[in-house]
């Protein structure tokens, strides 16, 4: 299993090769961002939705190339 780390990123920014998507969206897709956490299992901060504008159908992603699924 893979874990990302996001310590090296600026809060309220998004890493490098990260990118923000919707299914079914009218193209506004949700806000994510990194932010701190003290409850964080590793480290000090994560990766969260920070505003969504969107509903019923449309599921929110943040994509990363450097995951490729496979079965």
């Amino acid at each position: 299993m893979r874990v990302w780390s996001f310590e090296d990123v600026a809060a309220g920014g998004l890493p490098p090769g990260w990118s923000v998507a919707e299914t079914h969206g009218a193209g506004t897709p949700a806000g994510w961002k990194v932010a701190a956490d003290a409850t964080a299992p590793d480290g000090k901060q994560v990766m969260r939705v920070a505003d969504t504008r969107n509903a019923d159908e449309t599921f929110n992603l943040l994509l990363t190339g450097d995951a490729y699924p496979a079965d």
